[in-house]
C-alpha cells in the first residue's frame, strides 16, 4: 500500500485514509463507513491520489473486521491502472474492428472445428448470418466437405508457426460459395500460451473476376 502510493510505512501511519483519497471520492467516506458498519462488503473502483499528486484507479474491497474490541475497515485495494489501459486500448480497437470492411473473428483452437465467440458485423455479413447466428458456430461450417482437410493441415501450421495467410473458398448460409483471402494468427495470453485465433477475411471475388 505504501509503495502503491509513494509513501514510507511509517508515513501512511500517520495519515486520514481521506487524504489518499481524492476530493469526492473523500466525500464518500461516510456513506461508506456507514455500510461496512451496517454489515456491507464493498468492492467498487474511486481514485486515489499519489504522494506526488498523481491520480490513479483503485479498485477497493473493503469489509467489518473485529478485533481485540476494536472496530476495523478491512481494504485491499488493487492499483488498475494497467487494466484501465488495456480496456481503453480494447475499446479503441473494437471500435476499428467494427468499422472494418474486412470479416473479423476469434475462435477457440478446437481441432476439429474452432468455434467463434465474436465476429464483426462485416465478417457476419459476407457469409449471410447475423452475428448472434454465428457466435459458437463451427468454423468448418464456412467450408466446402473437400475443404476441410485443408483446412485441419493450415490449422496444423497456425498451432505450430503461429500464423497462416492464403486463399480459400468460403461458404454462405445459402450455400453459395465465393473466394477469400484469409489471414489467421495466434492469440496468446501473457505466459504466451494460445488461447485463440484471430482471422481476418477478405472477400477477393472481384480481383478474382479481373484475373
Amino acid at each position: 500500500a505504501a509503495k502503491m502510493h509513494g509513501y514510507t510505512v511509517d508515513e501512511l501511519l500517520t495519515m486520514n485514509i481521506a487524504q489518499l483519497d481524492t476530493p469526492v471520492a473523500a466525500s464518500e467516506i461516510p456513506k461508506r463507513v456507514k455500510r461496512i458498519l451496517a454489515g456491507e462488503h464493498i468492492r467498487e473502483v474511486i481514485n486515489h491520489r499519489k504522494k506526488d499528486g498523481t491520480i490513479f484507479p483503485v479498485e477497493i474491497n473493503v469489509g467489518f473486521l473485529e478485533f481485540g474490541g476494536h472496530k476495523y475497515a478491512l481494504a485491499f485495494d488493487r492499483d488498475i491502472s494497467r487494466r484501465r489501459q488495456r480496456e481503453e486500448q480494447i475499446k479503441k480497437l473494437s471500435i476499428s474492428v467494427e468499422q472494418s470492411i474486412d470479416g473479423i473473428a476469434i475462435a477457440d483452437l478446437d481441432p476439429s472445428g474452432p468455434r467463434f465467440s465474436y465476429v464483426n458485423n462485416a465478417f457476419a455479413a459476407l457469409h449471410g448470418y447475423t452475428v448472434k447466428e454465428m457466435i459458437g458456430m463451427e468454423f468448418t461450417r464456412l467450408l466446402k466437405y473437400e475443404q476441410v482437410k485443408e483446412f485441419r493441415s493450415g490449422f496444423s501450421q497456425i498451432m505450430k508457426q503461429g500464423s497462416w495467410q492464403g486463399e480459400i473458398t468460403h461458404k454462405r448460409k445459402n450455400d453459395t460459395t465465393f473466394p477469400t483471402y484469409t489471414i489467421a494468427t495466434l492469440i496468446r495470453n501473457d505466459s504466451g500460451k494460445p488461447i485463440g485465433m484471430i482471422a481476418s477475411v477478405r472477400d477477393i471475388t472481384e480481383r478474382k473476376l479481373a484475373e
